[in-house]
């Protein structure tokens, strides 16, 4: 005994599986890319809020912060010490500031005393005795600097 089915109609059905698997495939791989681009860009929006606020900072304006979200994960504590950093550079540059202002107050009054002993010394014609006595004031006084 034989029995015989025909395959007519299991064909069609693959057909038809195989026709929507090839409609379904390129929409599925579209929505992934703007989903897993969408996702990305939400993932990486507070690396680049962190990069701009870098960005933002110069050697004359060492005050800006990085923001902190509050989510204490890794870019929170990335901010953290960004902001530790930037707290000890301004720290250092001050200093730098106050330094080179007090040198240049230091160093105003003696060239001030100098300048004025050479400019009394070239006023009238002097003796060779008198200048030597003004060079010599003026090297003891470059020696104080020095």
């Amino acid at each position: 005994v034989q029995v015989g089915l025909s395959l007519e109609r299991a064909e069609q059905t693959l057909d038809r599986y195989g026709e929507t698997l090839l409609a379904l495939v390129p929409l599925g791989l579209i929505l992934a890319t703007v989903g897993g681009t969408a996702i990305a860009r939400a993932a990486l929006k507070p690396v680049g809020d962190i990069s701009l606020a870098a960005r933002r900072i110069t050697a004359e304006d060492l005050g800006e912060r990085v923001a902190v979200r509050g989510t204490q994960d890794e870019l929170d504590h990335l901010a953290e010490t960004l902001n530790g950093m930037l707290a000890r550079l301004e720290d250092a540059f001050g200093q730098v500031r106050r330094f080179a202002a007090n040198a240049a107050h230091e160093l105003r009054t003696p060239l001030t005393a100098l300048r004025g002993g050479i400019e009394v010394a070239l006023r009238a014609d002097r003796s060779p005795e008198e200048y030597r006595q003004v060079l010599r004031s003026s090297l003891e006084e470059v020696e104080r600097l020095i």
